[in-house]
């Protein structure tokens, strides 16, 4: 998903320098306080069947649920609905996913820096972790970048396993003392409550599923 999800942030999502530097340990110190449920994966997937992919060939997978697949940007977004969830009948690929979407619920820094949660997301994928950061008027997003060059950078000194549908993250640098705290434990309940805005849960319900 990191190769398509390009562009420059909104106006007020920039961190520079020190800034970006604490945004950066505070954001690994809440990673690593607990484990967090993945809230779903993807798969790069050509809808067209034309050979090519385009920024929304990508086919999102909620995570321990049967017959909930969605496209990424199938429609366009909304401020409820910043990545366009679009319902799709489609069977996921018979493949290890390319990467794997995770919410951060109660993430302090994001709203303290950003003004916002609705992009307190990081995507995971061949051992790296980046973070969403914000979106485009073009629908296009953006992901932490931390030497500013336009191009996305994965969170340094930072590891993960997975393991039944929950990822633990390890630190391999040490964080600053003021930095460290324990993360609210986070009920299933709570996920998919938070979840609902951008999932669509109630039309998922009303089919009965």
């Amino acid at each position: 998903m990191i190769r398509f999800l390009g562009g420059a942030l909104l106006a007020g999502t920039l961190l520079f320098g020190a800034i970006a530097t604490e945004y950066e340990d505070q954001l690994k110190s809440y990673l690593t306080s607990s484990s967090l449920p993945i809230a779903g994966k993807f798969y790069l997937y050509d809808f067209n069947h034309d050979g090519q992919y385009a920024m929304n060939d990508w086919l999102y997978v909620v995570a321990g649920a049967s017959d909930q697949e969605y496209r990424l940007l199938g429609k366009t977004p909304t401020p409820n609905d910043p990545f366009g969830w679009q319902k799709v009948d489609v069977t996921p690929p018979d493949q290890e996913p390319n990467g794997y979407f995770v919410y951060l619920p109660n993430c302090s820094c994001d709203v303290q820096n950003m003004g916002t949660n609705a992009f307190s997301w990081i995507y995971i994928t061949q051992g790296k972790v980046y973070k969403l950061m914000g979106a485009n008027p073009d629908h296009s997003f953006r992901y932490y970048d931390r030497d500013e060059d336009g191009m996305p950078d994965p969170l340094e000194g930072i590891s993960y396993t997975i393991s039944d549908d929950k990822v633990t993250f390890t630190s391999q640098t040490a964080l600053p003392k003021r930095l460290l705290y324990n993360a609210p434990k986070i009920s299933d309940n709570k996920l998919q409550e938070d979840l609902s805005t951008w999932i669509e849960y109630e039309e998922i319900k009303k089919e009965g599923k």
